[in-house]
């Protein structure tokens, strides 16, 4: 078994947010089969000499994957040394740098190989609000994909008190959870019907807020 195509190139990502293609690769065998592609990613800065880490990069990526005529696409989080393993017989990855600060170029590199087998991925898709949240004001996160199993909010400053609302497409509210000042619910399960999680600010202002989506490839 081998693959064809653009089996990965090195990339330069400016902050833009526009998606630019890293690696396109299909099986040579034609048959259609299920299989296994692992392609890994590496991304850093545009500066010789610099470094980059999970902390300082911001990244996505858009993954597109499938068997024959099925197909499957999925907006995930880029960090140095991603691994990815899907079963397959194509895979396609696209690369956005989402940093907002001029000047704060990223490169990116990708290659793929085949597997006879092997076990799910484990990625993220964070969702962040860098404006300020008033009192008593809502905040709407969309879940990103049906590949969602869970969501970590956290937010600035931590002694701001919040509920958490999980609605369905409806909109209705499945369910609900109070967060008290200076806590944090760590990683909360999702139902299959989530399609939106809520924050309602109870009454500190909350500066910033990020959710990461955990999801099983």
């Amino acid at each position: 078994m081998a693959l064809v195509g653009n089996l990965g190139r090195s990339v330069t990502l400016p902050p833009d947010n526009r998606l630019r293609d890293v690696l396109s690769v299909t099986e040579d065998d034609g048959d259609g089969g299920a299989s296994v592609i692992s392609a890994t990613l590496q991304i850093g800065n545009d500066t010789q000499g610099s470094s980059a880490t999970d902390a300082t990069i911001r990244a996505r990526a858009q993954i597109e994957w499938g068997t024959g005529g099925a197909q499957h696409s999925a907006e995930i989080d880029v960090r140095p040394g991603l691994i990815l393993s899907v079963p397959a017989s194509f895979l396609r990855i696209s690369v956005a740098n989402e940093s907002a600060i001029a000047g704060s170029s990223y490169v990116a590199f990708a290659s793929a190989s085949y597997l006879p087998r092997g076990g799910p991925s484990f990625v993220t898709r964070t969702v962040r609000r860098d404006t300020a949240l008033a009192a008593t004001a809502t905040l709407n996160l969309a879940v990103p994909t049906a590949f969602i199993y869970d969501v970590d909010v956290r937010r600035t400053p931590n002694n701001a008190a919040y509920t958490l609302r999980f609605l369905d497409a409806a909109p209705n509210i499945l369910y609900e959870m109070a967060v008290g000042a200076g806590s944090d619910p760590g990683p909360i399960r999702l139902a299959p019907e989530v399609t939106t999680v809520r924050i309602v600010n109870d009454a500190t202002q909350i500066d910033r807020a990020r959710a990461v989506f955990g999801m099983a490839l």
